[in-house]
């Protein structure tokens, strides 16, 4: 099985330069997702999870900021749920070209999705940056992550549940640290370019149609 593979990250803007141009502290407790803005990528989740956590856990919720990283359909509906439920502490970025300064300053990288995905990017982004993550259970992420090792899966049913999850990384330094160092592991020993295209060489080898020794070479 040939996996997906990035390229590595080009970081141009620091956790402080982020912080400055959104005008935010820097010692928030900083969310983020990178998606086009869809019913299937689940912003509504995250929304919903954050109005729990600022009813539930308001001390929480006032030291965290969610960057909304992307365009796309929703964005006036999710745009209005925050207004309707006072969650000023959610910043839409639109599209960003090198949408990798946003995860590389996060704390935690979302992608709730129910659908429509294969092997998402910007979850192997995430994990070559050491990011706990939390993402839905489908498709190529299920591959990508590993449940309860480099980070958190939860199924479309168990997505209600986002805030507890939210809420147990915030309060879980050690935890936190455990997913970012497994998921950064994987990435190097699964989704790293030396290792993909190596196993494409060995493919193509296989099937006889190149020389492997040339192919190195």
């Amino acid at each position: 099985q040939v996996y997906n593979t990035i390229e590595n990250p080009v970081i141009t803007k620091s956790r402080h330069e982020i912080c400055r141009i959104h005008n935010i502290k820097e010692d928030k407790f900083i969310l983020c997702e990178v998606a086009f803005l869809s019913a299937r990528k689940g912003q509504m989740y995250i929304l919903k999870a954050l109005s729990k956590i600022k009813e539930l856990h308001p001390d929480i919720f006032s030291r965290m900021v969610l960057f909304l990283v992307g365009d796309g359909e929703d964005y006036y509906k999710l745009k209005q749920y925050c207004e309707n439920n006072a969650l000023f502490n959610v910043i839409f970025t639109g599209y960003q070209a090198n949408y990798i300064d946003y995860i590389a300053c996060s704390d935690i990288f979302l992608l709730p999705s129910t659908g429509g995905e294969d092997m998402p990017l910007a979850v192997l982004s995430a994990m070559n940056l050491g990011k706990p993550i939390i993402a839905g259970e489908i498709a190529g992420i299920a591959e990508e992550i590993e449940n309860q090792k480099s980070g958190i899966l939860l199924k479309v049913e168990q997505l209600d549940n986002l805030d507890l999850e939210i809420v147990k990384l915030f309060k879980g330094p050690d935890l936190r640290h455990r997913y970012s160092e497994n998921a950064r592991s994987r990435f190097a020993t699964n989704f790293s370019q030396p290792v993909v295209y190596q196993k494409i060489i060995d493919l193509y080898a296989n099937l006889g149609l190149y020389d492997k020794a040339a192919l190195k070479a």
